[in-house]
């Protein structure tokens, strides 16, 4: 069943329309969300297109969903075409915290912070974020 948010109800059968991205748990790599916060992954690249599936097939800690969408190449382009609809509702996005996990990332690989703890970085970071 498609599920739409308007004004957080819950609406049925009213498609996702748009998306944005986030930075992925492993480096260089991205997560699509859907204006219904449906997440997703790359599938696979075509000439005009990217390929979307659901996150529900990568992680098994949830039941299979066989969700699938499409997004254009153009990335001034936002719109998301439903192919497949979920089979469950979307999850809540804290969307602060890939951002943080980017950040960390980047300063924990970074070769000219030689000095800098785990800990320290992490604690700059949630002080940065909060500005």
């Amino acid at each position: 069943e498609d599920l739409a948010v308007v004004a957080d109800t819950l609406v049925e059968g009213v498609p996702p329309e748009t998306y944005r991205t986030l930075p992925g748990i492993r480096r260089n790599s991205t997560i699509y969300v859907d204006n219904l916060k449906f997440k997703y992954y790359k599938r696979e690249l075509l000439v005009n297109t990217i390929s979307l599936i659901c996150e529900r097939q990568k992680n098994r800690r949830h039941p299979m969903c066989y969700g699938t969408a499409s997004v254009s190449r153009n990335i001034m382009d936002n719109r998301l075409s439903l192919i497949n609809p979920h089979n469950h509702r979307p999850d809540n996005i804290d969307l602060h915290v890939p951002y943080l996990r980017e950040a960390i990332a980047n300063k924990g690989l970074d070769l000219t912070n030689t000095t800098a703890s785990v800990r320290t970085i992490y604690n700059n970071e949630i002080i940065q974020g909060r500005s």
